[in-house]
């Protein structure tokens, strides 16, 4: 399994370069496309990361930003279907060129997430939609896999007696205070 799906858990269909977009370069961290039809700015952000190959996240902010710019109409969409997560203090970048987008353009960003979509990447949808510019931000797909609080940053221990490796979470995410969701509802709903 770990073969096909390029040492991810599978969450749905393995990775397929001629597939579907979704499918496409789930070696690389994330990534563009400019779609004629329907018309959007597509970005695949695979796993939280500063870097994809040799683009940095800063670059890939800029890409975003200047998409928008050029053709304010084309939609921008974030598909965070095959994030497990990463490292939350990477995405800051990205998360800013999407809100600078949703302020000149509200509606003009949409995240497609799914079951698989956790960890620090749920970290990223939760602070774009409970953020200064959520109202500009559509969420589709499915919910999110993880909560908008949730524990991350995980230790590894092995425990003495059977030398069994466990990941035990040691820092709570607190990214909605008081909000009790256990996840995020899509604006518009599509189940796998």
């Amino acid at each position: 399994i770990f073969g096909v799906y390029g040492g991810r858990y599978p969450a749905g269909l393995p990775p397929d370069d001629d597939g579907p977009l979704y499918l496409q370069h789930h070696d690389l961290a994330f990534w563009t496309e400019e779609v004629k039809a329907p018309a959007m700015f597509y970005v695949g952000y695979n796993e939280v990361r500063r870097t994809s190959g040799s683009q940095t996240i800063d670059e890939l902010a800029s890409e975003i930003t200047a998409a928008a710019a050029a053709e304010p109409e084309r939609p921008i969409v974030i598909d965070l279907r095959n994030n497990g997560g990463g490292d939350n203090n990477t995405y800051g970048p990205l998360r800013r060129a999407a809100e600078t987008v949703a302020h000149g353009n509200p509606g003009g960003v949409t995240l497609i997430t799914g079951r698989g979509t956790f960890s620090a990447a749920g970290n990223f949808v939760t602070d774009l939609l409970v953020g200064p510019e959520k109202a500009g931000i559509r969420l589709a797909g499915e919910a999110p896999g993880g909560g908008l609080n949730i524990y991350g940053d995980v230790d590894v221990v092995t425990l003495p007696a059977s030398q069994i490796v466990v990941l035990v979470s040691a820092r709570y995410h607190e990214k909605a205070p008081g909000d009790t969701r256990l996840a995020l509802p899509p604006d518009v709903p599509a189940e796998v």
